[in-house]
């Protein structure tokens, strides 16, 4: 459960980063 919950944390961690750079660039 917790590789699980960690994933998740990455993933969502990861998005964020993109949504901040996609925000940096437009």
């Amino acid at each position: 459960r917790r590789r699980h919950v960690l994933a998740f944390l990455l993933m969502k961690r990861v998005r964020l980063q993109l949504w901040d750079d996609a925000a940096a660039s437009a």
